[in-house]
């Protein structure tokens, strides 16, 4: 595909990713993109405390997406979502 003075290219990140800068370059008149990539750095939720009397195991990565587990020590059960 050829682009032309003027065109616009639109970046995006795939699922899970957060872009960082702009998220579009513009084709200048000189044959070059305008500024640079946007990065799409993995979004990372970071750890989750254990709750009193129990544990969280993580299913998957703690990134967006991920999923976790509370497991009750012996004799108790979980309350609520």
């Amino acid at each position: 595909t050829a682009f032309t003075f003027g065109s616009v290219a639109t970046y995006s990140c795939s699922a899970g990713c957060q872009p960082v800068g702009p998220s579009t370059r513009l084709c200048e008149a000189d044959g070059t993109w305008s500024g640079l990539p946007p990065l799409c750095p993995v979004i990372n939720c970071g750890t989750l405390s254990n709750p009193a009397n129990g544990v969280v195991q993580f299913l998957s990565s703690s990134t967006a997406g991920g999923e976790v587990v509370y497991v009750c020590d012996s004799g108790y059960e979980v309350v609520g979502d």
